[in-house]
């Protein structure tokens, strides 16, 4: 077995299955890690995303700043991402479905 280092939980391989994505997603899914093409999309702001703590408000410049910003000022961000049991929620609002628990994007409102 090898690990995947980083400073976020850690997720331990099986050299054997790594074809199967399940193991990797399940792992996400218990750690609400976002992925590229699931939460991090064109539909979904940095923050909806779960990438909150990336999005610094006053370095650098790029498309939608000033709305992202706004959200922040607020503490409203419209959606959010978090971790659902499956069964909870409406299924078009889940971005990557686990065995027993779901990622999900939802509206504020819809708590």
């Amino acid at each position: 077995m090898k690990s995947i280092h980083s400073s976020s939980p850690q997720l331990i391989v099986d050299a054997e299955s790594n074809d199967d994505p399940t193991a990797f997603h399940e792992w996400r899914i218990e750690n609400q890690i976002p992925w590229n093409g699931y939460e991090v999309t064109n539909k979904n702001h940095p923050l909806s995303a779960g990438l909150n703590q990336l999005v610094h408000p006053s370095k650098g410049c790029y498309i939608g700043q000033e709305v992202l910003a706004r959200m922040i000022s607020r503490g409203r961000q419209g959606k959010k991402f978090t971790r659902v049991e499956n069964g909870t929620i409406d299924d078009k609002y889940i971005t990557t479905q686990g065995q027993n628990h779901s990622l999900a994007i939802i509206r504020e409102s819809n708590q």
